[in-house]
């Protein structure tokens, strides 16, 4: 527990430092409810934003609010795909609410708490640099309770960031705090180490995150990042959740669906005030 709070400390504090931070946006939830409107029509997506190759397969969520179809990244997530897929096929997600909703920002599918055998068998997250938290993402939380490692969201969020050094430094630390965690546990299992052997690793981590503010980013790291950043600027996205969780889709028809279930009105803890719902998922090797 100590090594998990340390490390919570760690992002926090420079996420403070480097400005790095969810979109924040505070919509007013006056007038009508979009979701009297539902169901819309799924519209194309556009460029698919992803560098990342697929060939498929696709999942079809066929929600109150309309389609979306999203192109899934088995070669660059191979395990949370098939874990996805796994639980489409019990029928997990039938008739599952949309839980939480981060107005122009993220939309999240909740969980059967219930639900046996079905949400304790997630795969540790997999991250690959041709896959990012762009517009249209669809991502696993990577909770650390059963219950949340089924939850899944979409990416709406289209606000470009000020400044690409902000979208870099946020990369950067958030791999130094998974490959950081990765190796302290590793450490741990080859030999139990000692309360002081664990502060005295965090506190170097620690250090090295909070360099990033005045040393900046690696050359050959800024390099790997540089395509990426260079969508962000473009079209926006949550690039503070890169390297947290893993992105292991991307919506190719129905972003507009997401869009606008982003906008229904939504309670002090960011529940949809009228029920939505994943009503069932469709896997497709091919849309032909």
């Amino acid at each position: 527990m100590k090594k998990q709070r340390l490390f919570a400390i760690c992002a926090v504090t420079a996420m403070a430092a480097l400005g790095g931070c969810s979109s924040g946006n505070n919509y007013v939830t006056k007038g009508a409810d979009i979701s009297e409107t539902f169901p819309i029509e799924a519209r194309d997506a556009g460029e698919n934003p992803q560098t990342a190759a697929s060939d498929g397969p696709y999942a079809v969520f066929h929600t109150t609010a309309g389609d979306i179809t999203a192109l899934l990244y088995p070669e660059q997530a191979p395990e949370m795909v098939a874990y996805f897929i796994s639980l489409v096929e019990q029928g997990y997600y039938n008739d599952i609410p949309f839980d939480y909703i981060d107005k122009g920002n993220t939309i999240q599918v909740g969980s059967k708490e219930t639900e046996e055998g079905a949400a304790d068998k997630s795969p540790a997250n997999e991250y690959d640099d041709g896959l990012h938290h762009f517009p249209g993402a669809l991502a696993m939380t990577g909770g650390k309770a059963d219950a949340e490692k089924s939850k899944f969201y979409f990416v709406v969020n289209q606000e470009i960031p000020e400044e690409q050094k902000l979208v870099s430094a946020n990369l950067y630390m958030n791999e130094l705090v998974r490959d950081g965690s990765l190796e302290l546990n590793e450490k741990n299992k080859k030999s139990k180490m000692s309360d002081e052997e664990i502060q005295e690793y965090e506190d170097r981590l620690n250090q090295k995150i909070q360099s990033i503010s005045t040393e900046g980013v690696p050359e050959k790291v800024q390099q790997r990042y540089q395509t990426a950043i260079d969508t962000y600027m473009q079209i926006g996205g949550a690039y503070y959740l890169d390297y947290k969780s893993t992105v292991f889709g991307q919506i190719i028809k129905g972003l507009n669906v997401a869009e606008d279930l982003s906008r229904v009105h939504v309670d002090a803890v960011k529940k949809p005030k009228k029920e939505l719902l994943i009503n069932s998922i469709e896997i497709k090797d091919n849309l032909s």
